[in-house]
């Protein structure tokens, strides 16, 4: 079984019902099966922890802790973060291009991304995964490219398209590029001034 698919659910599940906050709790303490260093007993701890507070759900709301505390006993799982995300919580402090994009196909929107490959070669990457063509709106190399993006993720959230569509990125905002760009000087700046290395 994958952890990560479950937690997943838990998460996209506390996004869509802010008012539950059981559904909050839950995904956060999930959340902290895929830390590094986290042993079988760990997990099995956090699976524990997540069927005591599954009692508190609404009824119409599914629970995973069972079947995840079964997985954990089989030894029939894996908990890892997909390799496509992972070094954005492995690798956080290289340096590397914030960019953004736009599309025909998502007009009055905006692509968020990092990646440490060559800019040309990450478009490319994404047309060839999502089947449309992008346009480089503005790129910049900077430190701590995935910890820049995560934050300038997390204080435009308001703007993210809701509703990922399945099969396409759910990194776009329907924000303008001066607002988007500003928040990425901004919080570029706040890194520097605590001197994140």
């Amino acid at each position: 079984m994958d952890f990560y698919q479950k937690y997943k659910l838990m998460a996209q599940r506390s996004k869509r019902n802010p008012q539950c906050k059981v559904s909050e709790k839950i995904a956060a303490v999930a959340r902290g099966m895929f830390s590094a260093g986290v042993s079988r007993n760990d997990i099995l701890a956090t699976v524990m922890e997540i069927q005591s507070l599954e009692v508190f759900l609404p009824k119409n709301l599914t629970r995973y802790g069972k079947e995840l505390e079964l997985a954990v006993l089989s030894g029939n799982f894996t908990a890892k973060r997909p390799y496509q995300i992972r070094h954005k919580y492995e690798k956080q402090h290289l340096s590397g291009v914030i960019y953004l994009l736009s599309s025909p196909q998502k007009r009055g929107r905006l692509k968020l991304g990092a990646t440490t490959l060559p800019i040309e070669k990450r478009i490319a990457l994404f047309e060839s995964k999502y089947g449309y063509q992008v346009k480089l709106v503005a790129a910049k190399t900077v430190k701590n490219v995935f910890l820049l993006e995560n934050m300038v993720s997390k204080s435009l959230d308001v703007y993210r398209v809701a509703g990922r569509t399945e099969g396409d990125s759910n990194e776009w905002y329907a924000v303008s590029y001066a607002k988007m760009w500003k928040q990425i000087e901004a919080t570029e700046k706040k890194l520097m001034s605590v001197n994140i290395e």
